[in-house]
């Protein structure tokens, strides 16, 4: 359990890494005279990442059901890594702004998978502490972000910080080794002995993933969609947690 929560938080960090550090680099891309970016110019390129995570976090859940969360999650780290890879080469503040959205849209599905998968391996009594442990990686992330732009920026350059971003890479062959699949998305598709095994390997009782998956299909009867979210039993909680995550961000 604790190697999983460990994983999805070291994940959850560098989501938060990667969404700070542009912040944390801003001075040096304005100060950065090939490109002579605007402040106007400047902002709107900060705001492709976060519009490649809404695109992320629309189609995750989707792309989930098909491959399962391990493969989800690995694609996501991989291809937000990848794009930091390339906005620490961008030649110009158009391909930038190209990556940074690109990035995004793997950052996007970063969240909601390892807070399923934290979720899903914490036992019942540990399941919303373990939950705000894993999350609590996104504010270490940004945090690491600035501390580093203190100590390392002027030496090496805002090119650099994004280098740094490119790190979680080295986690991506653990977690293709290591990392369990979802023990509800195995039974959903019919792989019992595997999922029988990983809940044998961490000592789960998966009469509970049955009864969860049996309340799964109940719901898929009735109305599971992004309107049932605004139905009268669904409409509080959507709203608190929409306001709960829009003041998060802004923070």
């Amino acid at each position: 359990m604790y190697f999983i929560i460990s994983i999805c938080f070291f994940c959850i960090l560098a989501d938060g890494y990667d969404l700070g550090i542009y912040g944390a680099v801003l001075p040096s891309l304005l100060d950065y005279q090939p490109w002579g970016l605007t402040p106007a110019q400047a902002g709107t390129i900060g705001s492709y990442a976060l519009f490649g995570m809404f695109f992320g976090a629309i189609l995750v859940g989707t792309i989930t059901d098909l491959i399962g969360r391990k493969r989800v999650l690995i694609i996501c780290v991989t291809f937000f890594s990848l794009t930091m890879v390339a906005c620490a080469v961008a030649t110009s503040p158009e391909m930038f702004g190209l990556f940074r959205f690109i990035g995004g849209i793997g950052l996007g599905g970063v969240i909601p998978t390892a807070s399923a998968l934290a979720i899903e391996y914490s036992p019942p009594h540990r399941r919303s502490l373990n939950y705000a442990l894993m999350f609590s990686g996104y504010s270490f992330g940004t945090v690491l972000a600035a501390i580093l732009a203190i100590f390392l920026l002027d030496s090496f350059g805002w090119r650099f910080m994004f280098w740094i971003g490119a790190a979680p890479l080295l986690l991506v062959p653990i977690m293709i080794k290591y990392l369990p699949e979802s023990v509800s998305f195995l039974l959903s598709r019919n792989r019992r002995k595997e999922a029988e095994a990983i809940c044998e390997r961490y000592r789960m009782d998966i009469s509970y993933f049955d009864q969860q998956a049996k309340r799964d299909e109940g719901e898929a009867k009735g109305q599971k969609s992004v309107k049932g979210l605004f139905s009268k039993q669904y409409l509080r909680a959507t709203l608190v947690i929409f306001v709960t995550y829009v003041m998060g961000f802004y923070l």
